[in-house]
């Protein structure tokens, strides 16, 4: 099948890499938990993805830039086309999230993924196709209608933060699962040499972690700086954390700042994959 589209009215997005199609079903998995439907707004370079939880405490956001995908220069090549012919800035398909993660996460190995958004049509369409044909290698060619609804994109200033930290996601997903027994609420207490984490109000007992300053990957903070923020971790840990994604997170934190957690998806691209959860307000 051709998927040589460079002037004409529909955007192929091509994924040959087993470990991406992963990461691709797990963005659209954590997205999944936020929100029914997922907005892809096709940009001049690159995908962008956002969704708030029904609560309004987390902002979940995505920047797939085209250099992430397999057929770089012809997706380039078809929205500079696109968006010169119709004078657009951006395109946005909008499409159930549950329906979508069930078909990329069905994905095996020996499989391609191609993503098929067309400006004329109401639906897209998503190809998973074999590298090799055989008669036990059967392709499959699904089509999603599109969803009509608004969608307003939040913009998020850049921020300076009081407090940066990188960690093996292994490590944080095991304090944090394990803390989840004891409380739904998470506290970071933390100055220039150390952090400690802790569960609180929980009523089946406490756990406490103290990390060295020098035992992170990477540990800044304001120069006599501290913090002490707490933070809903069932938040956390349903809409935020996954292990499925890169083997290092980072956390940046500040007094008036939701809390920012970054996956870089790529060291090759800007790639990356961000959430933003509010801060819990202290009982005095």
């Amino acid at each position: 099948m051709s998927h040589n589209n460079s002037e004409s009215n529909t955007i192929i997005f091509k994924l040959n890499n087993k470990f991406k199609i992963t990461q691709f079903a797990t963005i659209i998995q954590l997205f999944k938990a936020c929100s029914e439907t997922t907005a892809m707004v096709i940009m001049t370079n690159h995908i962008h993805i956002q969704v708030m939880d029904k609560s309004h405490v987390c902002l979940c956001e995505c920047r797939l830039f085209f250099d992430w995908f397999d057929n770089t220069d012809e997706v380039k090549k078809t929205v500079q086309y696109l968006f010169s012919k119709n004078n657009n800035k951006s395109i946005t398909f909008i499409f159930s999230s549950g329906i979508f993660h069930t078909i990329i996460n069905s994905i095996g190995d020996q499989q391609i993924l191609f993503m098929e958004f067309n400006t004329d049509d109401d639906s897209f369409k998503i190809n998973i196709e074999y590298n090799t044909t055989n008669k036990d290698n059967i392709n499959k060619y699904y089509s999603l209608p599109l969803i009509e609804q608004e969608q307003e994109m939040m913009k998020i200033p850049d921020t300076e933060y009081n407090l940066d930290f990188v960690i093996g996601i292994k490590t944080i997903y095991d304090i944090f699962s394990q803390m989840m027994i004891f409380s739904n609420t998470i506290r970071f207490v933390c100055d220039e040499n150390n952090m400690c984490i802790s569960s609180t109000d929980g009523t089946n007992g406490e756990m406490k972690v103290n990390i060295n300053a020098y035992d992170f990957e990477e540990f800044s903070i304001d120069e006599g700086g501290m913090l002490d923020l707490e933070f809903s971790l069932t938040h956390l840990m349903k809409y935020c954390l996954t292990t499925k994604l890169v083997s290092q997170i980072k956390f940046c934190m500040s007094v008036d700042e939701p809390m920012k957690i970054i996956y870089q998806l790529d060291e090759s691209s800007d790639s990356v994959i961000q959430f933003f959860i509010a801060a819990k307000m202290k009982e005095e």
